[in-house]
């Protein structure tokens, strides 16, 4: 089974992952990094940051796939609960 995000899941897939990893969405993590809005904030993560976030993807996947998640809020959902899990064993 495939999954496809819809051009407003995106953002709020990124963001349900960077509040459960880092307590901040995209923009706050931005602002906090002093980046101009537009500029893509994982070309400014550490090592450790980007794989953290993609291990929460893989999971994030898996758990899609495996329980048919589909709608803009219950991925996102599921993008947090993910990178919450992997923040708490880092």
């Amino acid at each position: 089974m495939y999954h496809y995000a819809s051009l407003i899941i995106v953002p709020c897939c990124t963001n349900g992952t960077y509040k459960g990893l880092f307590g901040k969405n995209a923009k706050q993590l931005r602002e906090d990094r002093n980046l101009p809005a537009r500029k893509n904030v994982r070309n400014y993560m550490d090592i450790e940051e980007l794989l953290s976030v993609g291990l929460s993807e893989i999971l994030t996947k898996k758990e899609i796939e495996i329980n048919d998640i589909t709608g803009n809020k219950p991925c996102a959902d599921s993008c947090y609960r993910n990178a919450s899990q992997v923040k708490s064993i880092l």
